[in-house]
Parts: structure tokens; sequence; C-alpha cells
């Protein structure tokens, strides 16, 4: 009878043991699994920092080429090109370009291009029209302007006051004008009116502008003052 129960009292033991094994089996399998779940589940969240980075990146970049497109369009003016150049046209120059670099543009002067009254050396302007003359061709004496046709003298501004001379923009004919018209233009008197008419009574028209300094008393420097008030 004591036998039976001692080896009752080692079943009961054994399954004492065996139950709390188990639970201590479930529970800490468990908590590994949650702690797999959690180290797996938690870098899911990380793909969505490098989106998001490059949304960023994204938008600097746009930004960034907004500012320097615009900026680009600040670089750069528009001119008009015509008269005695080999492609006459509108062309985008560089900010600080000069008149010789419009010239290059539109693929250098002609043979006929008269270029001793251009100033080569000045700054091109936005919507600015550079004109090359010919030789034998309306020279306006402003090389780089935005009027497309040359400015006349008005007919009331010439008759009966001969006295006043013309003003920049107004504009008198070398080969058509009378001694008191061209006395008008600033730097030619008497004298050098008179030498005017008698070189085109011996000579004909003046076929150029540049032609003045064969008149007697005709320097580099005075031409250069009265051309701007000449056409031809």
């Amino acid at each position: 009878m004591k036998w039976h129960r001692d080896r009752l009292t080692v079943l009961l033991g054994g399954c004492l043991i065996a139950g709390w094994s188990l639970v201590l089996f479930q529970h800490l399998g468990g908590s590994t699994q949650e702690r797999s779940a959690l180290s797996i589940s938690t870098p899911s969240v990380a793909p969505n920092l490098p989106g998001e980075s490059l949304l960023t990146s994204q938008v600097t970049v746009s930004s960034s080429a907004r500012a320097s497109s615009s900026k680009g369009g600040m670089l750069s003016v528009m001119v008009d090109v015509i008269g005695a150049v080999s492609s006459p046209g509108v062309y985008r120059l560089p900010l600080d370009a000069r008149v010789q670099d419009a010239i290059r543009a539109a693929g250098g002067v002609r043979r006929d291009a008269d270029l001793e009254a251009v100033n080569l050396a000045a700054i091109v302007e936005d919507g600015a029209q550079v004109v090359i003359p010919t030789q034998t061709s309306v020279v306006s004496g402003t090389t780089v302007s935005a009027v497309s046709e040359p400015l006349q003298v008005p007919a009331q501004r010439r008759r009966g006051r001969h006295s006043l001379k013309l003003t920049p923009g107004e504009r008198v004919s070398l080969n058509r004008s009378s001694e008191a018209v061209l006395m008008e233009v600033p730097g030619i008197g008497k004298k050098r009116a008179d030498e005017i008419l008698q070189y085109r009574a011996t000579h004909g028209s003046f076929t150029s502008l540049t032609k003045l300094h064969l008149v007697h008393g005709f320097s580099i420097n005075l031409l250069q003052r009265v051309v701007p008030f000449l056409t031809l």
C-alpha cells in the first residue's frame, strides 16, 4: 500500500513538472516571437525615409533649375542686325556684347559695308537695332538704335530759322541741302558749307558720308562730329 502511494506521488510530481515546463516554454516562445515580429516590422518604416529625402532633393533641384533658368534669361540680349551683313536677323548675344559681336553673329560684313562710321566697341542693349551701312546707303549716325527709320528735320524747323543748330536725332541731306541748311549742322559754318557746295559742283554727289573728309577743312575729328547730323 505504501508502495502505491509513493508511486502516485512520483507521477503527480512528474505531471506538475511537465505542466510548468510547458507553461514556461510557451511563455518564452511567445516573447521570442513578439521580439522577432518587432525586429522584423521596425525596418518597414525605414524605406519611407529615402523617399522623403528623394522628394526633398527633387524639390530642391527643381527650385535651383528654375532659379538658374530665370537668372540665365538676364544674361543675354536680343538684337536686330540689319544692313550690310551676310545674314541679317535677330540674334541672342551675351549681356556685355559689343557691336562687333553682333556683326560676327550675323556672319560678318559684306564687301560693300562702310565701317568707318560704325563704333564697333559700342555695347548693344536688349531690343536694339544694329545698322551696318553700305558705301552708298543712308547713314543714321547712331550705330545702335531702336529707331527703324531715319529721323528727318521738320520743314518748319529749317525754314527761316537758319541761326539755330540741329539737335541730336535731327539730320539734313549732305547732297541736297543748301548752304543755309548745312550751316545748321554743329561744326559747319559758312566757310565749310561753301566748301561742301564747291565739292558737289566739281565732283558730283557724295557716295558716302565718310567721303566728306575729302573736302578741304574737314579733319577726322570734325567728321566724327558732323556725321550724326547728316544723311546723303
